[in-house]
């Protein structure tokens, strides 16, 4: 499964992505430390174009020049020649279009964005009702999966992420997931 976010509230277009933001300044020549939403988190270099948006202001931009950088990675993208070149982007989210990112991912493989309000159902057609979160473990991802009117309940259900012996099956285009999980849990 592949971490990333979903577009946030400043982002109204379905075709974007959110993957990351830019943080502070980093030297003198034009880098900025930059936050990854990514699983693994350097995959965010992978995807490009980039576009910035901070406010209003939005700018397509090209890395010029990545690395590690102690626990993080720093970046400079092409026109950042000091630091207040970078400077003015620091807070920005960097987004992708959803495409790019799908073309990353294989066919088995799924966005937490696509994954966030789909609704749940048990193979034998219970309704649990929709994903409201998901949290990363370390042995597995889990579904957090919060009844609501539809479903048979409003209790909350934690669904580990466990391919095919929980997870049966994903419909993307319906936006479903049937699970292998007893609803008493």
């Amino acid at each position: 499964m592949v971490q990333a976010g979903p577009a946030q509230d400043a982002v109204s277009d379905q075709d974007w992505l959110v993957v990351g933001a830019l943080r502070s300044p980093h030297g003198l020549k034009g880098y900025l430390w930059v936050w990854s939403d990514t699983d693994p988190r350097d995959q965010i270099f992978a995807y490009a174009p980039w576009t910035l948006r901070l406010g209003t202001r939005e700018q397509c931009v090209e890395i010029e020049d990545w690395r590690p950088q102690g626990k993080g990675w720093v970046l400079r993208c092409k026109g950042w020649q000091d630091r207040d070149s970078a400077e003015i982007w620091v807070g920005a989210q960097i987004l992708v279009q959803r495409s790019v990112v799908l073309g990353a991912v294989g066919a088995d493989e799924y966005l937490w964005s696509e994954l966030l309000g789909a609704r749940v159902s048990s193979v034998d057609g219970q309704d649990l009702g929709v994903v409201h979160a998901m949290m990363e473990t370390g042995a597995n991802d889990v579904l957090v999966v919060q009844g609501d009117v539809l479903s048979m309940d409003r209790r909350e259900r934690l669904i580990p992420w466990i391919v095919p012996d929980v997870i049966v099956d994903v419909d993307r285009q319906r936006r479903r997931i049937t699970v292998d999980w007893d609803v008493s849990f």
